[in-house]
């Protein structure tokens, strides 16, 4: 990785997918989805700093940018959906002001066809319910407020590897019938990539917010709260998963004298001391 400045980075694999692209007269294309890609990160950017997101850095990777904030999560699936949504806005617009345009400007109608295939497929690719893209933000964001945030990790990981499966292998059905798919590579490796950095990214946010629930209530003195039923021979590792970062959770443990209430900070404690296979009926 090269750093440009303290929140730009240019991937080191970049410049030689450049050199490759002049050589084979493909820079044209190539400028051009990185110009619509940098306006897309831009709405990204700005919607997060209206929103009062602090921002990690923009990183220039071979196959496009990437916006990474200075959270691994935004814990308001609000304004995580609107970040989300403000990069598929840009090219909706990109590709109005196109048309709106076209009358006033010299351009060649390959360049036009260019321009707008590339921002509709620059769109649709980001509204793939699949992480880290747009569309899996989103969904991610809605998961984790009715299922917890684990759930909505485990369901997208599991979605992410059945649409990358489905990219190989309809590139190598068109790679059999008309050659080589560029794009499709690229794509499949893009999510390949990045489903690796945000499964370590996502484990250690799990950690940390589990260490912290107790954190939860004293930082926001009111939050939602959501109550789970279990009996009492339910292990608490599956109850884990259930909890999610914009709530608090209690527990109630059904058993022959009628049930109790177990906090989501009690539950966190046993699993601290005593492990993930500790039965409910045992806390």
């Amino acid at each position: 990785m090269i750093k440009i400045t303290r929140y730009l980075y240019i991937n080191i694999l970049t410049v030689p997918l450049f050199v490759l692209a002049y050589i084979v007269k493909a820079h044209h294309t190539m400028l051009m989805a990185y110009a619509i890609v940098t306006v897309h990160e831009l709405f990204h950017l700005f919607a997060a700093l209206i929103l009062k997101i602090r921002i990690g850095s923009v990183i220039v990777m071979p196959f496009g940018m990437t916006l990474r904030l200075s959270g691994a999560v935004i814990k308001n699936p609000i304004k995580e959906s609107l970040i989300a949504i403000a990069g598929p806005f840009s090219n909706i617009l990109m590709i109005v002001l196109g048309v709106l345009l076209k009358h006033f400007y010299v351009y060649t109608e390959e360049s036009m066809f260019l321009y707008m295939n590339l921002n509709f497929l620059i769109m649709l690719i980001n509204l793939m319910p699949v992480l880290p893209l747009d569309g899996g933000r989103v969904f991610r964001s809605v998961l984790a407020h009715f299922f917890g945030y684990i759930t909505a990790m485990q369901i997208l990981r599991k979605l992410t590897v059945c649409i990358i499966l489905c990219l190989v292998f309809i590139s190598v059905i068109l790679t059999a019938f008309i050659g080589i798919n560029v794009s499709l590579i690229m794509v499949a490796a893009f999510l390949i990539f990045n489903l690796i950095e945000e499964k370590k990214t996502s484990d250690l946010f799990v950690l940390k917010e589990l260490l912290r629930s107790k954190e939860k209530l004293l930082n926001k003195k009111l939050i939602p709260s959501k109550v789970i039923s279990a009996s009492k021979d339910a292990y608490a590792k599956n109850i884990i998963e259930k909890i999610s970062y914009d709530s608090f959770c209690l527990i109630y443990i059904a058993d022959d004298s009628g049930g109790y209430l177990v906090s989501e900070s009690e539950l966190i404690d046993a699993i601290t001391t005593r492990g993930y296979r500790i039965k409910m009926g045992q806390i």
